[in-house]
């Protein structure tokens, strides 16, 4: 019997990205592909951009299975999902991408996840958590992503809306967040928001050279100790209420060379004793395939 083809698809700000995993003898990606997001961006666009992807690697009347990494949230039966790259559009994009693959003789099951929740599944099925029962995920990119696990489950929540690490509230500060709120973490340690800074500053154009500049620059040293200090608030906070085995990182921000370490500092004082003990930071090594591994093997 032939093994069905899994594939998973990561949209991202700027890209679409498909991937063809295999499962033995460990997962890997044999086959992957990325193209730039189509425009005007509409449900209809994307989902001929998809369809067109998948055609590539599957031929007519065969079976498949697609995974899709959604940039939003979905309802809790992970039926609609709420495009953020598409001007927050309510759509079915499983069912519109079985209808359209059928038109073109792809027998397709299609699943859905949010990109961050698809980050922590895939760490679970193919990267460090395999053998972890409760532990926390966070991409530190242009905005701030998590998804959790907890005893062996991920979170979702009673509307499919939690997991939302980069949206907890920082005291005293009500800066204006994309979603729409105020004073949440993603406002002040996105890296946009960072960058800016920075820009604004005069110090760096890019994280990458901010980082690099935060022991020889007053200024850099400013702007990244608000970016660590920020950082360890809401770690300690995800600690108390969730008490992981480790917190893995995503990310090109999670690349800084001592950047584990310097949040780790930070954060260590503001745990309890008993929290010291068990406080484990690592960078995935799954990097921007978590995502993909997540929908293409754990949905």
């Amino acid at each position: 019997m032939t093994e069905i083809k899994k594939f998973g698809i990561d949209i991202g700000g700027h890209t679409l990205t498909i991937a063809e995993v295999v499962e033995f003898p460990e997962p890997h990606i044999v086959n992957k592909k990325t193209i730039a997001t189509p425009s005007p961006r509409t449900p209809e666009t994307l989902v001929d951009s998809l369809s067109l992807l998948v055609q590539e690697y599957v031929h007519d009347y065969e079976d498949c299975s697609v995974g899709i990494a959604v940039p939003g949230a979905l309802d809790k039966s992970k039926k609609y999902c709420y495009l953020t790259n598409f001007g927050n559009i309510r759509c079915n994009l499983q069912e519109l991408l079985t209808v359209e693959l059928a038109k073109h003789n792809i027998l397709a099951n299609v699943k859905a996840e949010n990109d961050a929740n698809a980050v922590a599944i895939g760490e679970k099925v193919a990267g460090q958590a395999k053998d972890l029962q409760d532990f926390i995920c966070v991409t530190l990119g242009t905005g701030i992503g998590g998804g959790i696990f907890s005893n062996n489950h991920l979170i979702t929540g009673a509307h499919g809306l939690a997991g939302e690490l980069g949206h907890i509230f920082l005291k005293n500060e009500k800066e204006s967040c994309a979603c729409g709120g105020k004073g949440h973490l993603e406002a002040f340690v996105g890296a946009y928001t960072v960058e800016n800074e920075a820009k604004n500053a005069g110090v760096a154009d890019s994280f990458k050279e901010l980082w690099a500049k935060r022991n020889t620059s007053e200024n850099a040293r400013h702007i990244t100790t608000k970016f660590i200090n920020r950082l360890a608030s809401a770690f300690a906070t995800y600690i108390a209420i969730l008490d992981p085995e480790a917190i893995f990182l995503y990310g090109g921000i999670s690349k800084s060379v001592g950047i584990v370490q310097e949040i780790t500092s930070e954060l260590k004082p503001l745990l309890s004793t008993a929290q010291k003990m068990h406080c484990k930071i690592i960078v995935s090594k799954l990097e921007e395939n978590a995502a993909i591994y997540g929908v293409a093997l754990g949905l």
